[in-house]
């Protein structure tokens, strides 16, 4: 790969990937990104700690045809629940490499990348899927659709690609997420 060229997010195994993704969901229409290897890992907000899930394998951005739009999936390796997460509405994320921390409607978790390149890519893309929701959202909530995020992400006719990660997230998120982990890292 020549110097500056970035992987793309889309691998060319994912077309058979896309097709494992649609038996299980038809409603998935593209595999926007992924990653090779991932462990999710739960916040016990009781305990404050965490703890390793049930769940390691192959992670997906996917693209649907219906609500929600835009989810994470991950082909669980351990057993035959796979987790699938929406993007949109509650979901609230932040980078704390080798971490992708995430807060869902009802729980704290963190996704551990084997590959950091893959962790960066991942919080990028989710960053770029999230910040056009905002803005397409307050432009015209009753207007929302796929192709103005597609638009709003620069996903168009071509390969889709993230959108570089901004510095920082909202100050919201960065507060969460300090004082679920008493300001420190995640710790597995």
């Amino acid at each position: 790969m020549a110097p500056g060229r970035k992987k793309p997010l889309v691998k060319p195994e994912d077309a058979a990937n896309l097709r494992v993704l649609q038996r299980e969901d038809p409603e998935v229409e593209a595999i926007l990104g992924s990653a090779s290897h991932v462990t999710l890992y739960g916040f016990n907000l009781e305990e404050q700690a965490w703890h390793r899930k049930d769940c390691e394998g192959s992670l997906f951005v996917v693209q649907r045809r219906s609500v929600p739009r835009f989810q994470f999936v991950v082909l669980n390796r351990l057993n035959t629940e796979n987790v699938r997460e929406d993007l949109l509405g509650e979901f609230e994320f932040e980078l704390s490499p080798p971490y992708l921390l995430y807060r869902s409607s009802t729980e704290v978790n963190g996704i551990w990348f084997f590959q950091q390149e893959e962790c960066d890519d991942m919080s990028a893309l989710f960053d770029s899927i999230t910040s056009a929701h905002a803005k397409e959202d307050q432009a015209a909530p009753q207007q929302l659709t796929a192709e103005g995020l597609m638009a709003a992400m620069n996903l168009g006719g071509g390969a889709p690609v993230a959108a570089p990660a901004s510095a920082a997230q909202t100050d919201s998120v960065g507060a969460f997420f300090a004082g679920q982990l008493g300001g420190g890292g995640a710790s597995a």
